[in-house]
């Protein structure tokens, strides 16, 4: 599953879907809270339909991480309903998405690859110059790298508040 040049450099979910044979595709829907859909059960294929009118937008890195999302809805909550489909919202039970985002992070960020990264950049953790480049070397959003390094105990709560803040204000998101 890593990417297509086996570098080791960053994980790729397209190639995971397509071992899995895993089809997806984009749809519209009216509700932006709402950045995909997986459909599965027992007598149907697995599918995912992301949102092309999420209000996450519709970056590289905000597909890859909305796919491994869908992902882990795929791999772990097939026992919730004999035909399923999991839509990803603010009205989806927490410790479902909050287990899918923490699956989402750890397959695109797995710890011995971040950590070989910051090894080779030997920067400041702390650096928002640092974690961008963390993040354009595994292909993630900056939001998502400061949220897994404050996961993984790199990060302290203040430093994780204080970076995202500067990462709104620079991105033009405000704080």
């Amino acid at each position: 599953m890593l990417n297509a040049h086996q570098d080791r450099s960053w994980v790729d979910i397209h190639s995971a879907f397509a071992a899995l044979d895993i089809p997806h595709e984009k749809i519209t829907l009216s509700d932006r809270e709402i950045r995909a859909v997986s459909v599965f059960g027992p007598n149907q294929r697995p599918k995912v339909f992301c949102n092309t009118q999420t209000k996450w937008g519709q970056s590289r890195e905000v597909e890859r991480f909305t796919l491994a999302h869908e992902l882990a809805h795929l791999l772990l909550d097939r026992n919730r309903a004999s035909e399923l489909a999991v839509a990803s919202g603010p009205w989806a039970p927490l410790f479902v998405e909050q287990r899918a985002n923490a699956f989402a992070a750890a397959f695109l960020m797995p710890t011995w690859l971040l950590r070989d990264h910051l090894a080779q950049i030997n920067g400041d953790i702390r650096d928002l110059e640092t974690i961008s480049s963390l993040a354009m070397r595994l292909h993630v959003s900056i939001s998502s790298m400061i949220d897994r390094l404050h996961n993984l105990g790199e990060l302290d709560v203040d430093d994780r508040f204080q970076l995202k803040a500067r990462w709104r204000r620079n991105s033009g998101l405000g704080a």
